[in-house]
């Protein structure tokens, strides 16, 4: 398996080479989500909005290598999806939860989700087909809707 600092270098070169990225193929059990990688330049005026807890390897399989890295997250990815939302899913501040401070959270991690409303944590959910974690500062599911991936 490639180390964490190999990956974290091969995402590097790849976002100086592209700035906008085509999702992955769809494979026989994806969930049918409509999204394109973009430009991190469109997360600008997002914020927290909630949590998908998944292994970076499930992150890397189904949106494929992150896109950038700032001080405070080693890896992040920029979505658009079919109806305008933007999501951002990047790991805040490992370093506060026993990671190096530039170290990429491999095992189960509650990776954080930006966006413009919770509609971001939504689509990533289905997406990664996991539970959506909302923030508590923000609305939570109703027992008469369920979330289905």
């Amino acid at each position: 398996m490639p180390s964490v600092e190999g990956l974290l270098q091969l995402a590097q070169q790849v976002v100086r080479a592209v700035l906008l990225v085509e999702p992955p193929t769809a494979s026989d059990n994806a969930p049918q989500v409509q999204y394109r990688r973009c430009n991190s330049s469109l997360s600008d005026s997002t914020w927290l909005q909630g949590y998908v807890n998944v292994r970076f390897a499930k992150l890397v399989e189904t949106l494929g290598t992150p896109d950038d890295e700032g001080p405070d997250s080693p890896a992040c990815w920029t979505l658009q999806f079919h109806d305008g939302t933007i999501a951002t899913v990047y790991a805040y501040k490992p370093g506060q939860f026993g990671y190096g401070v530039n170290e990429i959270p491999t095992d189960d991690y509650c990776w954080h989700v930006g966006g413009r409303g919770i509609e971001a944590v939504y689509h990533v959910a289905r997406l990664l087909q996991v539970q959506p974690l909302l923030d508590s500062t923000r609305l939570t599911l109703h027992e008469d809707e369920p979330f289905e991936p």
